[in-house]
């Protein structure tokens, strides 16, 4: 687990902008967001890469585990509703096989408000389906989900299509 090291102006993203003060705090002060993962954007190639930079808007950062590597942690497109984070928001809440996640009443709000600001940014979009069978069809419901842990994955549930 790591804290988020916010970039100068991230009041101002979509993302995060209309954070209540607690999600930011929890994300600057405790270990609320679980991060598992070998490789990274590092600051240095964001910054050095000029298309990168353009299309994306750096929100936070952090240090992988031994501090030396700064990467980045959360970004957000200028121009779409395209966001990018290098933790994990939604396992505070559905993970349960490993122990080093965080299920914290303050882990849990953070994933609470990441999912509700993702599902209102899908409800921006006009894309809809042509009739309720088609819909029907596309839902996750239509599909069981299989315990895959530890043999397949280190998902406890996965969907295959």
């Amino acid at each position: 687990f790591e804290l988020l090291f916010f970039i100068v102006g991230y009041q101002s993203s979509r993302l995060f902008g209309s954070a209540p003060e607690e999600i930011i705090t929890f994300l600057k002060t405790k270990n609320v967001t679980f991060n598992n993962h070998h490789s990274c954007l590092s600051t240095e190639e964001y910054h050095n890469n000029e298309a990168l930079k353009k299309f994306y808007r750096l929100l936070s950062t952090n240090r992988d585990k031994e501090g030396k590597k700064q990467f980045v942690s959360t970004i957000e497109a200028y121009d779409y509703p395209f966001y990018g984070t290098q933790w994990h928001p939604e396992k505070n809440s559905f993970e349960w096989a490993r122990e080093a996640i965080n299920h914290s009443k303050e882990a849990v709000l953070v994933t609470q408000y990441v999912a509700n600001f993702f599902v209102d940014q899908a409800r921006l979009s006009g894309h809809r389906f042509a009739d309720k069978k088609e819909e029907e069809n596309a839902l996750i419901y239509q599909h069981a989900p299989v315990f895959c842990l530890p043999e397949k994955t280190y998902f406890e549930q996965c969907y295959f299509f």
